[in-house]
């Protein structure tokens, strides 16, 4: 590209970074785009992807819907509630009605690539190690091969073990001890690191014919089904289209008392799904009929990333993953990366954003971002304590409490009511006054800078 207005590098080319690259091409035709993935193509990791009617309008916005269309499930069913860690389960006459559109995660990345725009310039095998700003205000990136790239500004979409956050946090913890301020570098060298949540998820897609074949008229192979249960619960949904429609299976195991508490061992690891079915044990008979047909089971360690002070660093930016990992309970990380997208590339892509008002552009990102994506983590966070019934309330309650049946069913329905109102937000807002404001923002600031 002859004489672009800024080169940007985009660290990772999951759905954070892929996103982006999509969004400054169809916002912008004047910027530079790098992007650097560590694994020889595009790949992602995990199996399904949901969407709200919020994210799906900024699939729209982008243009990439009609491309979508083909891999995904869509529904407006209820999600039932059913308490079941004990032999004759609850079902709740509370549910939940919403807007979810799923995708195999592969399946997404493939309609993204397609729509990469044509001057995207993507490097494969390029793990960043370090990068650092030269005298003359390039980012010079440094990766594990011993090359070398500069860039104008740097976007870390490197997930949750962001080499681009620890590289900008290790570099804040330093700036703070260099001036005496110790206390507030260790916390900011805190807050980088991942956090276990104390929670292993068993991971599966399974077969829509296995599970009927199993069990006949199973409701899970119709109707989204959330079970209850204390310090575990299991999900299942639909994901994929056609005749590549699956279940995607997920059953969490957690010992609250070990948040935050460093996790030895792989944080995804393949597993069996005997091993599920022994956690699942004193569950409903319905749910272990789902386990029971898992394959190629995977156990994954959750891990997060908590209120980060800052998404920005003068001409560097982290989003998605890398900025807030967050639990899965409001079905939301995937689609917060998108905004996180969009926003962003709404940003760049105004006329006044040249390579000396990068800064103040970032700053106006951090500004827009960093609250919501944080109350969302909170949020699910909340909704996790719902579905394992470990709500202030009830954390006094043990699990043989609850299998005993301790728990009464009113409990539990307003449990459920208080769940619908944390995820309200997901069908009821709009990321389009954001990204209004996004743009009259960064031209306000850019003018009273000049």
């Amino acid at each position: 590209m002859a004489n672009p207005r800024f080169r940007i590098a985009i660290i990772g080319g999951g759905i954070a970074g892929l996103t982006l690259a999509v969004a400054l091409g169809k916002l912008a035709t004047d910027i530079e785009i790098h992007i650097y993935e560590s694994a020889a193509v595009f790949t992602e990791v995990g199996a399904g992807i949901s969407m709200s009617a919020r994210i799906w309008e900024t699939i729209e916005a982008l243009g990439l819907a009609d491309d979508m269309r083909p891999y995904a499930h869509n529904f407006d069913l209820p999600i039932n509630f059913r308490k079941a860690d004990q032999p004759e389960p609850i079902t709740l006459s509370t549910t939940a009605i919403r807007t979810f559109i799923t995708f195999h995660r592969s399946d997404f990345q493939t309609a993204l690539c397609k729509n990469l725009p044509p001057s995207v310039h993507s490097h494969f095998s390029k793990r960043l190690v370090a990068f650092m700003e030269t005298d003359s205000g390039e980012i010079e990136l440094r990766f594990k091969d011993g090359t070398i790239a500069t860039c104008d500004v740097a976007v870390g979409c490197d997930g949750i073990h962001s080499a681009v956050r620890m590289a900008m946090y290790e570099a804040l913890a330093k700036q703070l001890e260099a001036t005496g301020r110790s206390e507030e570098a260790a916390k900011a060298l805190f807050h980088a690191k991942p956090v276990w949540t104390g929670t292993l998820v068993y991971r599966s897609l399974v077969s829509k014919e296995a599970l009927a074949s199993r069990h006949p008229g199973h409701e899970a192979l119709t109707d989204n089904i959330l079970y209850f249960g204390k310090n575990q619960h299991g999900i299942s949904y639909p994901v994929g289209a056609g005749e590549n429609a699956k279940l995607n299976v997920a059953g969490m195991v957690t010992k609250p008392h070990l948040e935050g508490v460093d996790y030895n061992g792989p944080w995804v690891a393949p597993s069996t799904k005997d091993a599920a079915l022994r956690e699942f044990s004193h569950f409903a008979q319905e749910f272990k009929d789902i386990l029971e047909c898992m394959d190629n089971v995977m156990l994954w360690a959750m891990h997060t990333i908590q209120g980060l002070p800052t998404y920005v660093d003068g001409r560097v930016a982290i989003m998605g993953d890398a900025a807030h990992a967050m639990t899965p309970y409001q079905g939301a990380g995937g689609g917060q990366a998108i905004e996180d997208a969009y926003i962003l590339a709404t940003i760049l892509s105004q006329p006044t954003v040249t390579r000396e008002t990068l800064p103040i552009a970032l700053q106006v990102f951090d500004n827009i971002r960093r609250p919501f994506t944080q109350d969302v983590q909170w949020r699910s966070h909340e909704s996790g304590l719902i579905y394992q019934l470990n709500t202030s309330e009830l954390v006094n309650v043990t699990a043989e409490d609850s299998s005993a049946g301790a728990i009464n069913t009113e409990t539990i329905e307003r449990m459920a009511k208080m769940q619908n109102e944390l995820a309200d937000w997901a069908d009821t807002t709009s990321l389009v006054p954001d990204v209004e404001r996004a743009r009259k923002l960064v031209e306000e600031r850019i003018r009273s800078s000049a």
